[in-house]
């Protein structure tokens, strides 16, 4: 390998050592790509370090680990230690095609170049999965290209490239988004600002990670929790970003003291055996039923982990608002959006 490699793929993880290994066993396949390194970032434990250096890869692999910080940080540290003039960053869990680095870590198009994020084939996927990851929110990427082009609303990190130049001069992502969400929405605000152009390139990579009622609601609460670091850093995208900080705040977003969540959890866990089961079988009309049935509890379920999240975020804020106004010590904190 020459000294200088064209390409330096990023790869945050926390845990996922089975999803790791497939990525690095991918990566292993690939098929006319240029000269490139992995640089694994592992973040809040050292779980992956052993194995990584008991093993022999086709291609350079460097081990970085994070104490703190979240998938931002990891990201960002991997930038600043990348060799490569060109950055391909993807997730532990996305499975490339044998032509992802070729067809995306070659530099041919200028700004941030998104790969094509799909289903595994021949993997039948819950309900949840369908209507929640990443391949589902790609299908309103596509409609977006055909309309009016990309734009930073159809931004996802989890498997993109742009020259290291340009990513470290928009400053990397935002690390305060501690928690899953949004990060990719900000450090896109910001590169369309700077005038970065998006594409979808000519690669296909699949998305190995299958949701159920719990998940969802644990991914709402994270995204309410990152909502409003986003709405401290950019109050004005509110009215156009379904975000709910300011719902929120008004009492527009509200739920009862006392909501039971765990009715509708049941009942999505219900509808997804029922769907399980119907695949087996000729049951369209019902399985038609079942789905619009699902639509509806997953949505309360999300609204209801999103309030949740963003309840917790405000609160937090205010105790540290609180304590500083009594001479305690922290960061100078922005003023929250006020309610309308």
């Amino acid at each position: 390998m020459s000294a200088r490699p064209a390409c330096s793929v990023i790869v945050p993880v926390y845990a996922r050592r089975h999803d790791l290994a497939r990525l690095l066993g991918k990566l292993g396949e690939q098929t006319g790509a240029p000269e490139f390194e992995v640089l694994v970032v592992e973040n809040g434990r050292r779980l992956n370090y052993r194995w990584l250096r008991q093993r022999e890869w086709p291609f350079p692999v460097r081990y970085e680990y994070v104490a703190d910080g979240a998938q931002a940080k990891a990201r960002n540290v991997g930038a600043a230690l990348a060799a490569a003039p060109r950055l391909l960053f993807l997730d532990s869990d996305i499975d490339p095609g044998p032509n992802t680095v070729a067809a995306l870590g070659n530099g041919e198009r200028p700004g941030v170049v998104m790969a094509d994020v799909v289903f595994p084939a021949r993997t039948k996927v819950s309900l949840a999965t369908h209507l929640y990851d990443v391949p589902a929110y790609f299908r309103t990427t596509y409609r977006a290209r055909a309309r009016t082009g990309l734009s930073f609303r159809d931004f996802v990190s989890c498997s993109f490239t742009m020259s290291r130049e340009e990513f470290l001069a928009l400053g990397g992502f935002d690390e305060g988004f501690t928690h899953y969400g949004y990060e990719d929405v900000e450090f896109a605000w910001r590169a369309e600002k700077a005038g970065i152009p998006f594409h979808l390139g000519g690669a296909k990579v699949a998305h190995h990670k299958q949701l159920g009622p719990t998940a969802v609601h644990a991914r709402a609460q994270q995204l309410g929790r990152s909502a409003v670091h986003f709405v401290r850093r950019h109050p004005d995208l509110e009215d156009t970003l379904p975000l709910g900080v300011r719902d929120t705040l008004d009492g527009v977003l509200a739920f009862p003291p006392v909501f039971d969540i765990d009715r509708l959890l049941r009942e999505a866990a219900w509808i997804e055996r029922q769907l399980t089961m119907l695949r087996r079988g000729p049951s369209l009309g019902r399985a038609r039923g079942l789905i619009a049935r699902g639509r509806e509890v997953y949505h309360e379920i999300t609204r209801f982990g999103r309030y949740q999240g963003i309840s917790t975020e405000l609160a937090r804020l205010d105790t540290r608002t609180t304590t500083q106004e009594r001479g305690g010590h922290g960061t100078q904190l922005l003023p929250l959006p006020a309610a309308r």
